[in-house]
């Protein structure tokens, strides 16, 4: 048996090659890589490895990037969930590998690492993706270094490309009420919890009844949704929360909850069919429809979070209690984004936030006509 490369066309269209070596009198698979070049670098490390008895030996100093990331992602997704996990990995096969693959750990240095920053930015990655690369690459071989493959960490006084934090472009409390008037149902609801709770998408796709305190005018935040990891643990430790409800905003689910026919409490708030979570996808079509309808910009649906920190902050909501009411790990996150320090308590802005997004009258923009009478969840 010898040692040969075997190329594969997948299923997307792309081309990869993998290395087959005889190893304990067996074909074995080592691994598959996206450039011929990256495959017969690999092909000459383990053929001198077999050569000299030292092939599997993780303390070689030949060991390359590719062969170390293989390893290290296969146990870091251990601990990632679902979507961050394919974010890592895109990552990497994008930006990291196609530049560091072939290339020996130790021959990894701080100037090497600089010269693939700078060439990211000749690529016009923006700054923000550049930034995120830079931190999964660190990441990566700062665990290089705790495995004791490397003696230090290159990713030392690394000059990367300054973030110029954007504008928060959203809808004001307004704009929000005209549009819920051109949405149509479940999506119209949805944007209402968005904007006036400020949950995130995945979080009120993961929303059952029994979630809706109506009692306690509450949101019980404990899960979110994903596609690719279904129903999972929030983002953070502070994700998981309760919200208060402003009334406006109770008295548009319970009119969703009469309108889904009192459902039992672990059906979805957002669903088609009870079971599974309303599609992003469609949710983003509908938002850009009822946005064109109603003569109002472009937004996005994150956007509505925007517009409900606006809103509290506008109603002199102090940054510590919308950091709760948002789920952010620290005040510092929403000081960041937002950059007011008021009052502490959110109470006193939900209520006048309820009184504006009302209108004087108290009566419900979009509602021609209530009901008087309530319902609970609990």
């Amino acid at each position: 048996m010898s040692l040969f490369i075997r190329k594969r066309e997948l299923k997307d269209g792309r081309v990869r090659y993998y290395l087959v070596a005889p190893v304990d009198g067996k074909q074995k698979q080592l691994g598959g890589y996206d450039r011929k070049k990256e495959a017969n670098a690999a092909a000459r490390r383990v053929q001198n490895e077999l050569a000299n008895g030292t092939f599997g030996q993780k303390n070689s100093p030949e060991m390359t990037f590719g062969d170390f990331y293989a390893d290290w992602i296969r146990s870091k997704s251990t601990s990632l969930k679902a979507s961050t996990n394919k974010d890592y990995q895109s990552t990497f096969r994008n930006h990291v590998l196609p530049y560091f693959s072939s290339t020996p750990l130790s021959e990894i240095t701080t100037l090497s690492v600089q010269e693939w920053i700078n060439e990211l930015s000749d690529e016009s990655l923006s700054a923000v993706n550049i930034d995120k690369t830079y931190r999964y690459f660190r990441a990566c071989m700062n665990q290089a270094e705790r495995w004791e493959l490397i003696d230090k960490c290159p990713c030392r006084s690394i000059n990367k490309p300054r973030i110029q934090r954007p504008e928060v472009d959203c809808l004001g409390y307004r704009e929000v009420d005209r549009l819920l008037q051109y949405t149509k149902e479940p999506e119209r609801t949805l944007f209402a919890v968005l904007a006036f709770s400020g949950l995130r998408l995945g979080e009120a796709q993961a929303l059952a009844w029994r979630h809706i305190d109506f009692r306690h005018r509450a949101i019980i935040v404990e899960r979110s949704w994903n596609i690719h990891g279904g129903f999972q643990e929030p983002k953070t430790r502070s994700s998981r929360r309760a919200v208060k409800l402003m009334p406006h905003l109770q008295a548009i689910l319970e009119d969703h909850c009469r309108a889904q026919g009192n459902p039992a409490a672990d059906e979805l708030v957002f669903s088609l069919n009870g079971s599974r979570p309303l599609d992003q996808s469609n949710a983003y079509k509908e938002l850009q429809r009822a946005l064109k309808e109603a003569g109002l910009k472009r937004v996005n649906i994150h956007s509505f979070r925007h517009s409900f920190a606006t809103l509290m902050l506008e109603c002199n909501a102090s940054i510590r209690a919308l950091q709760h009411a948002l789920g952010h790990s620290t005040p510092t996150l929403t000081l960041g984004t937002y950059a007011h320090l008021l009052q502490e308590d959110i109470s006193g802005a939900l209520q006048k936030a309820d009184q504006l997004v009302s209108g004087a009258d108290g009566k419900l923009a979009y509602l021609h006509e209530r009901k008087t009478d309530s319902t609970s969840h609990i």
